[in-house]
């Protein structure tokens, strides 16, 4: 600014003012890259839980394909099973099925608690156990 040269008021005004906004582009260019590295952190994670998707949907398919099932559902935490691996996984069971299985398959996640498993084992040793069903 050759115009604040002239007033040595106004630069002494505008040092502290410029010295704070370099400081702030340092701070914003430091979050962006934390961003940035998040953002390639999570772009990793579903790359590997697609993968996990597909080898589940080739897992499933010869079942869902025998047994004609319209629907699987599953069971555990939605952060990891709901998305990418969810979405892969049903890709595959749709390309490795009979086009009239494919058209009415549903894969979807289940509604209870994610403890249902451990309610069920309990329920299975109690009836073998005990008899109590």
């Amino acid at each position: 600014m050759a115009g604040a040269a002239a007033f040595p008021e106004v630069e002494a005004a505008l040092r502290p003012l410029r010295e704070k906004l370099e400081l702030s582009v340092e701070s914003v260019d430091r979050r962006i890259e934390a961003l940035e590295r998040y953002a390639e952190r999570a772009r990793a994670a579903d790359e590997a839980l697609a993968g996990v998707g597909r080898t589940l949907g080739t897992a499933l398919a010869p079942v869902v394909g025998a047994l004609n099932l319209g629907e699987v559902l599953l069971s555990g935490p939605a952060d990891l099973l709901d998305g990418a691996l969810r979405t892969a996984a049903l890709q595959t069971l749709t390309d490795r099925t009979m086009p009239a299985t494919a058209a009415v398959l549903r894969l979807r996640m289940a509604t209870l608690d994610e403890d249902v498993v451990l309610a069920g084992a309990a329920v299975l040793v109690l009836a073998a156990q005990l008899g109590v069903s």
